[in-house]
């Protein structure tokens, strides 16, 4: 089993917006991968970056652990009371497409970054299930 580890408390430096960084870690304490979760949305991120940026180690990719760390991610998020969370992807990285798709994400538009670069802008209703 595999956990979300807080690495660093809540930052603000310069014009970038609160974020917090966690670490995907197996029980060996091997870094799988981690993810950076923004608490609110500014004019820059609400075009590129949104609510979360994830990323899986190279050796560690192909077995499930981006869908793993997306997912615990949304449950911080949940946490923080961000029901509606923006997540951003190259439009070519099909893997991180399939991972958003998977965790529920709507494909809103497609916008071109500050790099030039395409980017697709998905959201994810991240409400707690009601039984």
């Amino acid at each position: 089993m595999k956990i979300l580890q807080n690495s660093e408390q809540r930052s603000d430096i310069g014009n970038t917006v609160p974020q917090t960084f966690y670490l995907l870690k197996s029980k060996e304490n091997e870094i799988l991968g981690a993810a950076a979760l923004r608490h609110e949305l500014n004019e820059t991120n609400i075009c590129s970056g949104g609510h979360v940026a994830y990323g899986i180690r190279p050796a560690c990719r192909g077995n499930g652990y981006g869908n793993q760390i997306l997912k615990l991610a949304l449950d911080k998020l949940r946490e923080m009371q961000i029901s509606k969370v923006l997540v951003t992807c190259d439009f070519d990285n099909y893997a991180s497409q399939k991972i958003i798709l998977h965790n529920g994400g709507i494909l809103e538009n497609q916008m071109m970054n500050d790099e030039g670069i395409l980017e697709n802008r998905y959201w994810i209703m991240n409400q707690a299930v009601r039984l």
